[in-house]
């Protein structure tokens, strides 16, 4: 039980963090 609600977090959080970078990236690109 444990283990998948930190998985779920886990990947929660990685898709936070690429889709910052993706924005960055965009920004970065119509400079």
């Amino acid at each position: 039980m444990f283990t998948m609600i930190f998985v779920v977090v886990v990947a929660i959080m990685g898709a936070g963090v690429f889709g910052i970078d993706h924005l960055v990236a965009q920004r970065a690109e119509k400079r």
